[in-house]
């Protein structure tokens, strides 16, 4: 008598219907969870990625403040900068000329060809 009551209750209609109702629910659950999991990993992956980036730009830091500490930069940066000599240097100082009006001008230059609009027009379209 009870195998007969287990199979009507198992094997029935309806509770086909919930069992399958809980498979759905089951399976939803399960791959939302493997989901979760992959988004987990992706983003633990772009941390170490972060990770690595900034150690090595700490790195590099690192090694600017060691290469900023020494005597031959300070001194560089003192010449440059702040226009500091040693005793018994002397300063010597280059100036750009190249903003200065004694320049020769090119022989194609503007203030040179004094055509009137019209004839620049005509020799632009006709020579």
């Amino acid at each position: 008598m009870s195998s007969t009551f287990w199979n009507k209750l198992f094997f029935s209609k309806w509770a086909l219907l919930v069992e399958l109702v809980l498979v759905v629910i089951l399976g939803i659950s399960f791959f939302q969870g493997v989901r979760t999991q992959q988004h987990i990993a992706q983003e633990i992956a772009s941390l170490e990625k972060e990770l690595d980036a900034l150690t090595q730009e700490q790195r590099i830091m690192k090694e600017r403040q060691f290469a900023a500490s020494s005597d031959a930069f300070i001194e560089t940066q003192a010449k440059q900068k702040l226009n500091l000599k040693k005793a018994g240097e002397t300063a010597v100082t280059f100036y750009d000329n190249t903003d200065q009006k004694d320049i020769t001008p090119l022989p194609n230059d503007p203030q040179k060809n004094q055509d009137s609009n019209i004839k620049k027009w005509l020799n632009y379209f006709f020579k």
